[in-house]
């Protein structure tokens, strides 16, 4: 017997798989249990033929088996990573999909326009937006430039846990954010020009790693429902944020301690870490006293943490030997 693609198929109708057949495959992955155990969410990924890209959206369903899934999210891109509330009425999930084109928070320069992403031939970096656990609209919560890591959430329900890249002259930058030398010809012109400092400079997938480092922030969302009255605010992020750590070192992993007071941050803050590449755990405390920056302007919880100072900085504590 011979397919509609003149290829032979045994009697039974079954027929060998061809590439084509991709293009019909629901790859699902990253199940969430809500709080309550009545609800899971979980991604859904499937190929976009007509794009020739991966996309995947959000779907629920009821833990009983006794509706049928469906999409919390739509739209072109990449929806994944999503993580419950505590209260389990809000969803934090991460998305590439195009920013708002009102340019809030985004200052316009020779390096972009206000609403836009970036460089034109620049991929769309995961931002943290925040969404009703039934659905509704989802809320930009980041503009970070470098893009944002999976959130976590508080024991409290206030406050979320990221990871950023954070530069050390610029700080925490923001979507639209022009770049330094952008007025001066020179440095226009040898933009592609690579200084390497660190063994480990590059990586797959990812390209040549910049001055940039990784570094654990705090999004500070109110009081109960204040962030549904909330303004959103310029720059970096449309709510309040927290920078926690800093220095010439990566973090990993942020994560909160039941008090809520506390964070445990995964990191190897040697100064030759790229050669002793071993991690360790700090805990690291949390005060947020309203900031010295003011609301969203990168407020800090008296001053980002240091873990490479020796003696370690007052309240932090290493855990791991």
């Amino acid at each position: 017997m011979t397919g509609s693609h003149g290829a032979t198929q045994p009697a039974n109708g079954r027929r060998p798989i061809t590439s084509r057949d991709l293009l019909d495959f629901r790859f699902v992955g990253d199940p969430r249990i809500a709080p309550d155990g009545d609800r899971v969410v979980w991604v859904e990924r499937w190929i976009d033929a007509d794009r020739n890209q991966y996309r995947s959206n959000l779907y629920a369903a009821p833990a009983s088996g006794e509706g049928p899934p469906a999409p919390l999210t739509t739209g072109p891109g990449i929806d994944r990573a999503p993580r419950w509330s505590p209260d389990g009425r809000w969803l934090a999930f991460l998305s590439d999909r195009p920013l708002p084109g009102d340019g809030a928070g985004t200052r316009a320069g020779s390096a972009g326009k206000a609403g836009e992403a970036g460089r034109g031939n620049e991929k769309p970096r995961p931002q943290l937006y925040l969404l009703p656990a039934h659905g509704g609209e989802a809320r930009l919560l980041t503009r970070f430039k470098q893009g944002v890591s999976p959130a976590g959430w508080s024991p409290d329900g206030r406050y979320l846990s990221v990871v950023a890249q954070v530069h050390p002259e610029r700080g925490l930058e923001a979507v639209g954010d022009p770049e330094p030398g952008d007025d001066d010809p020179y440095r226009r012109h040898t933009r592609g020009v690579k200084v390497i400092r660190r063994l480990a400079y590059k990586l797959d997938g990812v390209g040549y790693f910049t001055d940039h480092r990784h570094h654990a922030v705090v999004l500070d969302l109110g009081d109960g429902d204040a962030h549904l009255a909330q303004v959103a605010l310029p720059g970096a992020a449309t709510v309040p944020w927290f920078q926690i750590t800093a220095g010439e070192y990566d973090v990993r992993w942020v994560t909160w301690m039941p008090s809520g007071r506390e964070l445990l941050v995964v990191t190897n803050p040697h100064p030759d870490a790229d050669r002793q590449p071993w991690t360790d755990v700090y805990l690291v405390p949390f005060h947020p006293a309203g900031g010295e920056g003011g609301a969203g302007s990168g407020a800090t919880c008296e001053r980002p943490l240091d873990l490479s100072r020796d003696p370690l900085p007052p309240g932090v504590r290493k855990l791991t030997s």
